[in-house]
């Protein structure tokens, strides 16, 4: 039994032969690929936010003032990036005022099935006057 097989393979060896080299090639061609992909496809958007508010006055910590708007400046975000950013709140209200986070106008306009904004303040009220 053993000769048998030995003779199959010795009769089949080209074949044999070709079928390895072209799972090599072809698994050489994937990682290849892969690696031209995983380079190809960072995305990285532009990544700065204006801040526009009613009520309040936002200022200090990452917040910076850019063509006389007030803005967030992330920096370059790529896929599985996370970036947190700190400002500070003055009430410029006579009445108390709730906050809530609304983002809008997402460039390019597909991102916002990508990224997300979040913040932890949604129903926070403010005194008149009161910072936060």
């Amino acid at each position: 039994m053993f000769r048998a097989f030995l003779r199959f393979f010795w009769r089949s060896r080209r074949i044999i032969l070709l079928i390895v080299f072209v799972a090599v090639v072809t698994l050489i061609a994937n990682v290849l690929i892969a690696l031209w992909l995983s380079r190809s496809y960072e995305l990285a958007v532009p990544s700065v936010g204006t801040i526009y508010v009613t009520g309040v006055e936002a200022y200090g910590g990452d917040l910076k003032l850019v063509n006389g708007a007030v803005s967030i400046d992330w920096g370059t975000l790529k896929w599985g990036d996370s970036r947190s950013v700190s400002f500070y709140l003055r009430s410029t209200s006579s009445v108390p005022a709730r906050l809530a986070l609304n983002v809008t106008d997402w460039n390019p306009e597909r991102m916002k099935d990508y990224a997300t904004v979040s913040w932890n303040y949604n129903g926070t009220q403010l005194a008149p006057q009161q910072k936060s």
